[in-house]
């Protein structure tokens, strides 16, 4: 109990009778409305609805637009074959095309997702409980080894540099194309 709510138990009177006042009974405040329970992931899964009027939104798999007459055609009147023959090969084509897909999908469709949903949870996995740590950890020794090394470089490479540039930086190049200067007279002192 709070200060004020002692104060305030022990400035009312006691009753007239015999008895001591009690402790001021607390009731459980109600449930804010807030708490709600989060939504689980399975269940937004198992509500969501998917279109199945446009099912490649992203476009992935626009070189598999195939038809038939992207893949057949006849030039000119002289190399037409038949006409039932051509409309029967496009039927042909087209059916098979449809059907097999359908046949190799309804067969393999369900075991290659749980295949790929197989792969891409190692590869999160992967990512998350290796990948991330271990660049994490690469990170943290790798600002050691460069404090380190900045540090040795100047240290022992700077003042070797500066020695060797103050050298080297005494150097004149005189180039004369008359008569020949001592060379006590090009020196700057």
């Amino acid at each position: 109990m709070s200060d004020d709510e002692i104060e305030s138990h022990y400035d009312v009177p006691p009753k007239q009778s015999a008895e001591l006042p009690g402790p001021k009974q607390f009731t459980a405040p109600p449930p804010a409305a807030s708490s709600k329970r989060p939504e689980d992931i399975g269940d937004r899964i198992l509500q969501e609805e998917i279109p199945l009027d446009n099912r490649d939104e992203n476009h992935l798999n626009d070189p598999l637009n195939v038809h038939f007459h992207d893949i057949f055609g006849e030039p000119e009147q002289t190399l037409h074959s038949i006409d039932c023959l051509w409309t029967n090969s496009f039927r042909v084509f087209e059916v098979t095309r449809l059907w097999a897909y359908r046949i190799i999908s309804l067969i393999l469709g369900l075991p290659v997702a749980f295949c790929c949903g197989l792969s891409f949870a190692f590869i999160s996995f992967i990512f998350i409980w290796i990948f991330q740590p271990a660049r994490r950890i690469f990170l943290i020794n790798y600002s050691m080894i460069k404090a380190i090394v900045y540090g040795l470089a100047g240290l022992v490479v700077r003042p070797v540099a500066l020695a060797v540039g103050s050298c080297l930086g005494n150097i004149r190049i005189h180039r004369s194309q008359g008569e020949r200067v001592p060379e006590e007279q090009l020196l700057i002192v």
